[in-house]
């Protein structure tokens, strides 16, 4: 059975726990055990308390509930670290897979057009393990936490798209500055005026 403690729109669980018997023991003789669910309310008003079925099998599994309890166990810790992770978190949901896909595509083709030379070789190192994880690993392995090594090569490609849009960006900067920088000029009154941007 699993136990959660979530918001009244139920769309996001604070807390939760999976709540198993012992095995090699009958329904009768199931101990009791407590349900420790420690959480943040944050700005929630309200709160339910919700059971679910967890089971894998097709019985429909029943507890008895005691009397819950509801218990304050003061403020919650590091709440100055709210408005960092506010700022980390909306920069994190940028990066999507529909924005790193065509940002691993134009830093394959950047470095492919790289002048310096050497962009075969940088592009063998790169890619040589996502290649071996597409071809050998993704055959036999299908949980994620074995391909998550092929997403660190892939970042050098992202980074590379993104260094290069910077230095565009930086660019056109430099220029408008050129085109309105500073200038000196008299004004009515002997005075000099000045721009800057």
């Amino acid at each position: 059975m699993s136990v959660s403690v979530r918001e009244v729109s139920g769309r996001r669980a604070l807390a939760s726990s999976l709540i198993e018997p012992l095995e090699g023991k009958g329904e009768e003789e199931q101990p009791f055990r407590a349900a420790r669910l420690a959480f943040m309310s944050g700005d929630a008003r309200e709160l339910r308390l919700v059971f679910a079925n967890a089971a894998s099998s097709p019985l429909k599994p029943f507890v008895e509930v005691a009397r819950p309890e509801l218990r304050a166990l003061g403020g919650a810790a590091y709440l100055w670290t709210r408005a960092p992770r506010f700022i980390v978190s909306s920069v994190q949901n940028i990066f999507l897979t529909a924005l790193m896909l065509p940002l691993y595509v134009a830093g394959f083709a950047l470095v492919l057009m790289w002048r310096g030379g050497g962009a075969g070789r940088t592009l063998l190192v790169l890619l040589t393990v996502p290649v071996y994880y597409f071809c050998a690993q993704s055959a036999l392995h299908t949980e994620y936490r074995y391909v998550l090594v092929i997403h660190y090569f892939l970042f050098v490609l992202a980074a590379v798209s993104l260094c290069r849009a910077g230095d565009i960006l930086s660019g056109w900067v430099r220029e408008l500055r050129a085109r309105r920088g500073p200038h000196r000029g008299r004004a009515a009154g002997g005075l000099k005026s000045r721009w800057v941007l």
